[in-house]
């Protein structure tokens, strides 16, 4: 199993290498180590990626950085003289999104604890992405969820306290 990513930001990117499992396994997947890792580019380079830990292996930021236009190949070769290499990816120019805006909703759920139908209160999230060429605009959205818990302690013959 092969997990990364090569953006435009100068940084290390990191190349995490491990075997798969069965479908069904429970077991975490063996990391894949001692293998030669690297990527190159359209116009002949070659860019190294070091092991610094079982089955994570890394870029020089100081050395390499993606390139918008850039098209790169991964190439990784195994212990045992396995080798593979991905197929040419091209690097989009960076795309900014024009709004986000949320449009706040109920979901009719089936409550797990009574099977009864229940109403949740949740969001519809949207962007508007403007596009000034000739092909779609490809991104990638990374989400994170805050949730509020409270709670509130109300002893007899006393106000409540409201905890947050």
């Amino acid at each position: 199993m092969v997990n990364g990513l090569i953006t435009n930001k100068t940084e290390a990117y990191q190349i995490l290498l491990s075997s798969a499992n069965a479908f069904n396994s429970y077991s975490a997947p063996e990391p894949v180590i001692a293998a030669n890792v690297y990527v190159t580019d359209d116009y002949g380079n070659s860019y190294i990626f070091q092991e610094i830990e079982n089955g994570n292996y890394i870029s020089d930021s100081s050395q390499f950085t993606g390139q918008p236009g850039g098209i790169y190949n991964l190439h990784i070769t195994t212990l045992d003289g396995q080798e593979y290499e991905s197929e040419p990816q091209r690097l989009f120019p960076e795309t900014y999104l024009d709004s986000v805006y949320a449009e706040f909703d109920f979901k009719e759920i089936l409550d797990i604890s009574t099977g009864l139908k229940k109403n949740i209160h949740g969001a519809y999230i949207f962007c508007d992405i403007p596009n000034h060429a000739d092909t779609l605009p490809r991104l990638r959205l990374v989400s994170n969820l805050v949730t509020q818990y409270f709670y509130t302690i109300c002893p007899r013959g006393q106000p409540c306290k409201y905890y947050y």
